[in-house]
């Protein structure tokens, strides 16, 4: 008898063990829609591939698969109109800069006055402060120019949130991954991410996470 309830306590010690190790996960990041159209080109041996960065979004350049042409893409990888020629563009512009070209001249054609302009920095990307002067409002974006949840404010923020701490929010409000990421101290992601894989668990954590 005593074998018995030696031996059942032992399985459940294990089971146990076994829970807390498979209780997480390694986390992959979600492919961004340049990653996801790249897979889909290279399984159908389409004979164009699209370029991403290392950050998964699209390449402001993008060439054919024999190189004979290429063209600038804005940031969802639609060609930009009147680009394409043989061999590299000589320069394509940032998105933030197509963005904003675009909204003056949607103004012009317009004949509206625009409430809010992309505000680029010398290498093109987003600054990662963006004001309507017309408003007095100012917010934090990321570097696709997407706002930022909470960081819209009167006047300039005195600081941005960085990448992990940007994921971390839009969890919160709804978008995205639920698992929530681990950031390091300096707001950004820490090299190994991990996910609770058991579906209790993991709502107990959010909640937690949620109103601290």
């Amino acid at each position: 008898m005593a074998l018995a309830l030696w031996v059942f306590g032992l399985l459940d010690l294990a089971f146990l063990v076994s829970a807390n190790i498979f209780e997480y996960q390694v986390d992959a990041q979600p492919l961004r829609p340049c990653e996801l159209q790249r897979e889909r080109a290279f399984a159908r041996q389409e004979d164009y591939v699209p370029q991403c960065a290392e950050d998964g979004s699209f390449q402001t350049v993008q060439c054919g698969k024999d190189g004979a042409s290429c063209w600038c893409v804005d940031a969802d990888g639609r060609e930009v109109p009147g680009s394409r020629q043989p061999g590299r563009p000589a320069a394509c512009l940032s998105f933030c800069q197509l963005q904003k070209q675009q909204i003056l001249l949607s103004s012009y054609i317009n004949s509206t006055a625009a409430s809010y302009l992309p505000q680029c920095q010398d290498s093109g990307d987003y600054s990662p402060v963006q004001c309507d002067l017309r408003r007095r409002q100012c917010w934090c974006v990321d570097a696709e120019g997407m706002e930022v949840y909470g960081t819209r404010q009167q006047g300039r923020p005195a600081q941005c949130p960085r990448s992990c701490e940007i994921r971390n929010r839009r969890l919160l409000h709804g978008v995205g991954d639920r698992s929530p990421p681990q950031c390091s101290p300096d707001g950004a992601f820490r090299p190994v991410q991990c996910k609770f894989v058991n579906t209790t668990d993991m709502m107990i954590f959010d909640l937690v996470h949620s109103y601290n």
